[in-house]
C-alpha cells in the first residue's frame, strides 16, 4: 500500500496558497483597480500577486525566495 501522507500535505499546502490568492488578489483591489471584468485583468492581477508573493513576503525578505535560476 502506498503512503499518501506526503500527497495530502502537498494538497493542503496548495489549498492554503489558493485561498491566499483568492483573498488577497481577486477579492480585493490591492493588485487591480476594481472588479476584474476580463481574463486579461485577472492575468494582470495574478502577475502582480505572484511578484509580490515572491519578492515582498517574509520568506523573500529572509533570502528564501525562489529557487536559483528562477529569480
Amino acid at each position: 500500500m502506498i503512503d499518501l501522507t506526503i500527497y495530502r500535505s502537498i494538497n493542503a499546502l496548495m489549498e492554503c496558497v489558493i485561498g491566499l490568492f483568492k483573498t488577497e488578489c481577486i477579492r480585493t483591489t490591492v493588485f487591480h483597480p476594481g472588479p476584474c471584468r476580463t481574463i486579461a485583468e485577472v492575468e494582470y492581477a495574478t502577475a502582480g500577486w505572484v511578484d509580490w508573493y515572491n519578492c515582498e513576503t517574509a520568506q523573500a525578505s529572509a533570502g528564501q525566495g525562489l529557487t536559483p535560476g528562477y529569480n
